[in-house]
């Protein structure tokens, strides 16, 4: 794994950006507490030959990058632009203060397992792979067949398939996200004021695209049916004292 920080503070800006490149490898995965976050679990589909169940782990994300800001606008009494305003037109337009967060993660390796499951040690089963799973295009291009189907095959009661445990090279959809809050203090006295704030979560209503269905054999095997990342707006008002 490798991470790199940075930190820049110009006049009335802080800013801060995090990088981290990871390749996370087992021959096994559990969900536990103190990853639910990331979801997933897989069990051993051959206790006996834990080298084929060696493949890229349920919970590695290749990248993510985080950046967050927290912005003083120059317009208002005390600030850049604006100094001598009156009171009353600060109390409008000045001393407004911005920050947001914005994280972009890789996606979730892609398992693939067997509907009709049929093993002695009651794992799940995994069909054969036998072409390239990959397909060209966005998500939203692709719900309807998110990777290709055909690059695997059925196989019968007690048989081992060759489909690692999860694929290498091709993942489910990325994440992007965007929060972002507006605010602006209103003094009373010294160390005592109330602060407004426009809060904003998924600012940009992007889609977040579900994981598409990796259940060999099932009718919507490929399918992407469920996305979040609706919009949300909320105002608040804080008093510090």
């Amino acid at each position: 794994m490798a991470a790199a920080t940075a930190q820049r503070r110009p006049r009335g800006l802080t800013a801060i950006s995090h990088y981290t490149f990871s390749k996370m490898i087992s021959d096994s995965d559990s969900s536990g507490s103190d990853v639910e976050w990331l979801a997933g679990a897989t069990s051993v589909q051959d206790i006996f030959n834990l080298r084929n169940e060696r493949s890229i782990a349920t919970f590695d994300r290749t990248h993510r990058l985080v950046v967050s800001f927290d912005y003083l606008l120059p317009v208002g009494r005390q600030r850049a632009l604006g100094k001598g305003m009156n009171q009353i037109l600060d109390g409008v337009i000045g001393g407004w203060e911005l920050s947001a967060i914005i994280s972009a993660t890789s996606g979730q390796p892609l398992g693939i397992t067997q509907s009709a499951s049929n093993l002695w040690n009651s794992a799940n089963q995994r069909p054969n792979l036998v072409g390239d799973p990959s397909l060209p295009g966005s998500p939203r291009d692709k719900l309807n067949q998110y990777f290709n189907v055909n690059a695997f095959q059925q196989v019968g009661p007690d048989i081992i398939g060759s489909t690692p445990r999860f694929l290498s090279n091709y993942r489910g959809p990325g994440l992007l996200n965007e929060d972002a809050t507006l605010m602006k203090n209103f003094n009373i006295r010294e160390h005592k004021y109330v602060q407004l704030r426009l809060e904003a979560y998924s600012v940009t209503n992007s889609p977040q695209w579900g994981m598409p269905n990796t259940s060999f054999g099932d009718t919507s095997f490929g399918q992407i049916t469920s996305a979040t990342g609706n919009r949300s707006i909320q105002i608040a008002a804080k008093f510090y004292y």
